[in-house]
């Protein structure tokens, strides 16, 4: 049976890390075949203390010091000192069914592709509606597009990225480590570099995963600003785009600045506006109605349709922003203020 080093990059997870440790440690997968790597940027928090308090009880957890502090630093520190001969990464924010760990084991060892992921089952951060609501737009079609957020099935699907993954060790001789100039979307930048040189990558739908998804708008702005900003630095890099429903929300944002510009100086341009607003809000509205009916909370109605202009404006300005600086500007110093160190 092969042995299996599971890393985990946190910082300031007080509030998750219990049930993340937890459901590790619940797998159904030998304990003497397994080690769990924490690798922390400095938590400020009680997180630490958490950690160590299970370290105590199962011998095979570690701590380890991420004095860089990002998030790509941990991967890669986590890469070069694991043990095992299957890496699988875990989200600090997230809870793991039982049989995680064998079921991404199972498939490595049948040898069907290299990177081996499960699903995103999005969670409210915390229990109140707006958390709900930023829940449920994450996990919805409108939301996120076609993603591994919303697939769902019983069959193991080739795609082009999956959650978190998972990989032998070996591979990383043949891909390299991952890149430190992707602080954000590291992951889909590696499974580019996989698929262009051969590799395959499966998800695995029935494999759920809890993700705790950020539980106000501010943390939510900041997280897919990210995502479109250094989605910019991928396409760049391999110059291609990792997937056209990406441009949707940027097209979306450009046209929606345009004609909110030129409505300033034109008649015709001003009615577009409006225009373009009915059909925008009357989209988020008819979803977000459809979405409050089948919780049957309409409570949750106006913090569902923010939710979703939040999340297609975020995304939207973040890759604008970054198509200006790195593309048009070819900046080489990228912009990490939005970042949030490993989360």
């Amino acid at each position: 049976m092969s042995f299996v080093s599971v890393i985990v990059p946190c910082f300031n997870e007080e509030k998750h890390i219990i049930k993340c440790l937890k459901s590790l440690v619940n797998n159904k997968y030998p304990k003497d075949k397994l080690e769990i790597l924490m690798i922390d940027g400095m938590s400020e928090d009680r997180t630490r203390k958490i950690i160590m308090k299970f370290m105590k009880k199962f011998l095979f957890i570690k701590l380890l010091d991420n004095k860089a502090r990002f998030q790509i630093e941990a991967l890669n520190m986590g890469i070069k000192l694991a043990k095992g001969d299957i890496i699988i990464r875990c989200d600090a924010h997230s809870e793991y069914p039982i049989n995680y760990i064998s079921e991404l084991v199972k498939f490595h060892l049948d040898e069907i592709a290299d990177n081996v992921g499960g699903i995103l089952d999005t969670k409210p951060g915390e229990d109140k509606i707006k958390a709900k609501a930023i829940a449920k737009t994450m996990s919805n079609i409108l939301g996120v597009g076609l993603s591994h957020r919303s697939i769902r099935g019983n069959k193991p699907l080739f795609v082009d990225t999956v959650p978190f993954g998972s990989w032998k060790k070996d591979i990383f001789q043949k891909y390299g480590e991952f890149d430190k100039r992707f602080l954000i979307a590291e992951d889909l930048e590696y499974n580019i570099r996989i698929k262009k040189l051969g590799g395959k990558i499966i998800l695995l739908p029935w494999l759920k995963i809890k993700y705790y998804a950020r539980e106000n708008y501010t943390k939510i702005w900041k997280m897919f600003y990210q995502y479109g900003y250094f989605k910019n630095l991928v396409n760049k890099k391999h110059k291609v785009l990792s997937s056209y429903r990406q441009l949707i929300p940027v097209l979306f944002v450009f046209i929606y600045l345009l004609l909110l510009t030129s409505s300033f100086f034109s008649f015709i341009a001003f009615n577009l506006f409006i225009f373009f607003n009915f059909i925008y809000l009357s989209l988020i509205f008819s979803m977000s109605v459809f979405i409050s009916f089948k919780e049957k909370s309409f409570s949750l109605l106006p913090y569902l349709i923010f939710s979703f202009i939040i999340i297609h404006f975020s995304y939207g300005t973040g890759y604008i922003k970054g198509f200006i600086g790195i593309f048009l500007l070819t900046r080489k110093k990228l912009d990490t203020t939005r970042t949030l160190h490993t989360k």
